[in-house]
């Protein structure tokens, strides 16, 4: 899978290492064949996260953003990095 935005990579890629870190591997792949098994018009509506893979998503976020936050105070308010939302 080509990934054009590195920060959305490095989201990605952090998220799976503390799914994996946390075993939490099998939620993820509950969610995913009982998705696969749901009708087209029901996978559509928005299913609810498990708690537990909500909060290393809020845990990634909170990171990313604390080191933009620190890499771009040392360099003086030199803005390299962007906080996306």
């Amino acid at each position: 899978m080509m990934c054009h935005d590195e920060s959305v990579c490095s989201d990605r890629l952090l998220i799976a290492v503390l799914v994996k870190h946390h075993g939490l591997g099998h939620i993820v792949l509950n969610l995913l064949s009982s998705d696969r098994e749901m009708s087209a018009a029901v996978a559509s509506a928005a299913v609810p996260l498990p708690r537990c893979l909500v909060d290393v998503c809020k845990i990634v976020h909170q990171a990313r953003t604390a080191l933009i936050k620190v890499f771009n105070a040392a360099l003086g308010g030199v803005q390299i990095f962007k906080i996306l939302d």
